[in-house]
C-alpha cells in the first residue's frame, strides 16, 4: 500500500467506479479482455466492502489506518498493480500510467504543503527529480536535486531548524485546520505581492514617486 494518500473528497467513489472500470475492461484475472467489464466490476465484492470502508471513511466512524490496512483495499491495491504490469508493453496504457504516476507524485507534494509533513515534502521533491530530467528541464533537477543536498543535512548543520520543520513550521498556517498548511512562496503571492500590485500598491508611478520621496 501507498504510505501517503490525499483525503477522499466525498465523490471519491464515483472517480474509482470509472478507474477501476478501465483496469476491468483491459485485462481481467486471465489477462482477456472483458466485455462485461462495468457489470463485473460494479459486482465485485472487494469493491463493495471497499465503499462501505470510503463511507465510514467519510463520516468519521472509520480510521484512515484502518482503511488502508484493511483487506479489500490491499487485494484492489495488488489488483491495480497487476493490471499495470500487464499493461506495460502497451504503449498507450504506459503513457496513462506514467501521467497518473506523476499525479500522484504531485498529490504528495500538495499533501506534505498542506499538512506541513516535512519528510513527505523530501520525498515528493525526491520522486520529481528523474521527470524533472527526462522532461529536459535541467535547471529544476540542479536545484531540486542541491535543495534536498542541504535539506537532508539539516539535522546535522542547523538541528534546531530542522526540528521546527519537523513540526511542520516549514509551511504558514492561518488556521488550526489539518488542511490548512500554506507554501510560502504561495503567501508571498498572494500577500507581499498582491498588496504591491493592487490599486495603490507599490509598484503604480504614483506610490513609487511618494515612496522615493
Amino acid at each position: 500500500m501507498h504510505d501517503y494518500v490525499l483525503p477522499l473528497p466525498y465523490n471519491f467513489h464515483q472517480n474509482w467506479y470509472s478507474s477501476f472500470c478501465f483496469i476491468f475492461s483491459h485485462v481481467t484475472e486471465d489477462d482477456q479482455p472483458n466485455t462485461d467489464a462495468e457489470e463485473s466490476f460494479l459486482q465485485n465484492e472487494d469493491l463493495k466492502e471497499a465503499q462501505g470502508l470510503l463511507k465510514g471513511l467519510l463520516d468519521g466512524t472509520e480510521t484512515l489506518d484502518n482503511v488502508l490496512s484493511s483487506e479489500p483495499v490491499t487485494r484492489i491495491d495488488k489488483r491495480i498493480n497487476h493490471v499495470k504490469d500487464a499493461m506495460a508493453d502497451q504503449r498507450t496504457a504506459k503513457l496513462w500510467i506514467q501521467y497518473l504516476d506523476m499525479v500522484k507524485i504531485l498529490q504528495l507534494f500538495i499533501k506534505a504543503e498542506r499538512t506541513g509533513n516535512w519528510e513527505l515534502h523530501l520525498d515528493a521533491v525526491r520522486k520529481m527529480l528523474p521527470i524533472f530530467a527526462a522532461a529536459g528541464h535541467i535547471l529544476y533537477a540542479k536545484s531540486a536535486y542541491l535543495y534536498l543536498q542541504q535539506m537532508e543535512g539539516l539535522p546535522t548543520s542547523h538541528p534546531e531548524v530542522y526540528q521546527k520543520f519537523s513540526e511542520g513550521f516549514h509551511v504558514i498556517r492561518r488556521s488550526d485546520r489539518y488542511w490548512a498548511g500554506l507554501s510560502t512562496d504561495l503567501v508571498i503571492e498572494q500577500v507581499l505581492m498582491r498588496s504591491m500590485k493592487t490599486s495603490g500598491g507599490l509598484t503604480h508611478a504614483e506610490e513609487w514617486t511618494k515612496f522615493n520621496d
